[in-house]
């Protein structure tokens, strides 16, 4: 691990999607509201698909023409990554199991579009290896939302 700065993964993960946001009409907003001095002691490439699969999971689970928000921000010492979609939701009994290896939200989410199950539980051991938290709850925009918290560096 080494310092890096904090958008460096996100942004990465934004251009290798950025076809398959325009393919779903997606829009996407992104609001960044940190210090240039926020460093995070990460690994980049490992943030890097953290947010590669969030992003992904966003984009195949969203309705077309929707809308992806990211926010960027600092509360004490951590800094809090979001992620939240438009339609369709997640129900409560889903969303605390979101995390666990192999689980599949077989509803409306899931849409017939495959996927193992890892890439959340993925995501929780990526954030986990780097002392943060990751959480999921029903988004203001009526789709998920997916919050990451990585402490900044000393």
């Amino acid at each position: 691990r080494t310092e890096v700065q904090p958008c460096w993964a996100l942004e990465q993960a934004i251009l290798l999607l950025e076809s398959e946001l325009k393919e779903r009409s997606l829009s996407l907003e992104i609001a960044v509201d940190i210090s240039q001095d926020d460093i995070l002691f990460a690994d980049n490439e490992r943030l890097k698909q953290l947010f590669t699969n969030l992003l992904a999971n966003s984009i195949r689970y969203t309705d077309r023409g929707g809308f992806i928000h990211i926010s960027v921000t600092r509360q004490g010492e951590m800094l809090v990554y979001t992620i939240e979609d438009s339609l369709p939701g997640v129900s409560s009994e889903h969303l605390e199991k979101l995390f666990d290896r192999l689980y599949r939200v077989d509803a409306s989410r899931s849409r017939d579009l495959g996927g193992a199950g890892l890439g959340l539980s993925i995501c929780y051991n990526i954030v986990k290896g780097h002392n943060g938290s990751i959480t999921a709850s029903h988004s203001a925009l009526g789709g998920l939302l997916i919050r990451v918290e990585i402490p900044v560096a000393e």
